[in-house]
């Protein structure tokens, strides 16, 4: 975005030790902040996940089958949309902390995407990270790369949550009991950073909290 050029153009002072020359170009930057994006989406399909598991448990007849992609869908859109947010989050908050030493952050951070989220939640938060070690791991590594990173191979059938059959495992994996532990690993984070975040990151955590209690609404 630029400001036009003025033939009257004229230099302005500000009260300090600077002017600002008007015929200049002004250029505005902008940045939209997609872990709340990703949050938000992640909460409306958990919500119509559910929707379709109670369309399943309503209209289920053994002698007919089901439409099971009414609960999966949602419930696949609602887990990525998790680790997407998670990922942004990472990449907005790795600008504002420093580890104690590059040998020490790059070891803290081996072992995949999850590993390396853990690591930037202990230099960003005063909590207790490793209650979201195994979580995080489940999520990225058991939900999400399956269903963006997909391997073609031939798996036993697994009983699905609900209804009385065995599925293909896409059918268990993604259904609204993995939704619904996706997005409250994903709030839970996002609230311990607007409720104990170390001195790095409390103005993020002072920007988000209002986004973060929209939220934790959205979610009912």
């Amino acid at each position: 975005m630029s400001l036009a050029r003025h033939r009257n153009a004229k230099k302005v002072q500000l009260g300090f030790a600077a002017t600002v020359d008007t015929a200049a170009a002004l250029t505005i930057k902008i940045r939209t902040r997609l872990v709340i994006h990703w949050a938000t989406i992640a909460i409306q399909q958990e919500r119509l996940a559910r929707d379709g598991r109670e369309r399943l448990l309503r209209d289920y007849k053994p002698e007919e089958g089901s439409d099971l992609t009414i609960e999966q869908y949602p419930a696949m859109i609602s887990i990525a949309a998790c680790s997407h947010s998670l990922e942004a989050l990472y990449s907005e908050l790795a600008e504002l902390v420093t580890p104690e030493t590059l040998a020490k952050w790059e070891e803290s951070r081996r072992g995949g995407r999850s590993s390396q989220i853990a690591a930037l939640l202990e230099l960003s938060i005063d909590a207790d990270v490793d209650r979201w070690r195994s979580p995080l791991k489940t999520l990225f590594e058991e939900r999400r790369n399956p269903a963006v990173h997909p391997k073609p191979r031939l798996q036993d059938p697994e009983p699905h949550p609900a209804l009385p059959v065995n599925v293909s495992p896409a059918y268990s994996v993604y259904s609204i009991e993995t939704a619904t532990e996706s997005v409250d690993l994903l709030l839970d984070i996002l609230s311990a950073f607007v409720e104990s975040p170390k001195p790095a990151v409390e103005q993020w955590a002072k920007d988000q909290r209002a986004w973060v209690e929209r939220l934790r609404e959205l979610r009912g």
